[in-house]
């Protein structure tokens, strides 16, 4: 992948333009991507680069056969998700998002066969959570194999005025569908915001 073209799909916003700086200030081969034209052209004048346009609601399927990897950072995923997932799938690249919607989650497992069958990688759940804060517990009790219990916390500071608007959309969403946990093995569900005390495996 390292001579790949990454496409960062809602390059312009708060988690994609922080992507598409990093990627760029790593000379990896990255193409921002939005349906803004206006804000496209102002990132990639200040950062460098290219971009396509790309409306998530109606992907334009000659965008996607051009590259090799779709990072997706348009939401909410409950909306747009599956239909950009399906789109890579078509076109043969591989696929990640941020998202952190269990629903959104679900919904890619069901196209766990296509996505197969098409060589094609789904990665979901690459954000700040599930992601990271999943795989640094992980890391903390690999270290600490005889603790007995973990505390995570995850402090966002505001977002720029304007910005940030999916997120919003996203935790009002995200109560319409049930919530489950992996318990002694088993799923359960779970209800949004309440506090649980768990013991370590």
């Amino acid at each position: 992948m390292s001579n790949g073209k990454i496409l960062i799909a809602g390059a312009y916003g708060l988690a994609g333009r922080a992507l598409y700086s990093a990627f760029r200030s790593h000379g990896l081969n990255v193409i921002a991507a939005g349906r803004s034209e206006s804000k496209l052209q102002s990132l990639v004048q200040e950062l460098g680069g290219e971009f396509r346009l790309l409306d998530a609601g109606a992907p334009d399927p000659e965008v996607l056969n051009s590259v090799d990897l779709l990072v997706n950072c348009v939401g909410p995923y409950l909306k747009f998700g599956q239909r950009m997932a399906e789109y890579a799938i078509q076109a043969g690249c591989h696929y990640i998002d941020i998202a952190s919607e269990q629903e959104h989650y679900r919904r890619l497992q069901s196209l766990d066969a296509r996505a197969r069958s098409a060589g094609v990688l789904l990665i979901t759940g690459a954000g700040a959570y599930p992601g990271i804060s999943g795989l640094m517990l992980k890391q903390l009790m690999e270290k600490h194999p005889t603790g007995d219990s973990a505390e995570l916390f995850l402090a966002m500071g505001p977002n720029p005025p304007g910005e940030g608007i999916a997120q919003i959309v996203t935790g009002a969403l995200e109560m319409v569908f049930p919530l489950e946990e992996k318990y002694q093995g088993r799923l359960r569900s779970i209800v949004p915001g309440s506090l649980i005390a768990r013991s370590l495996p």
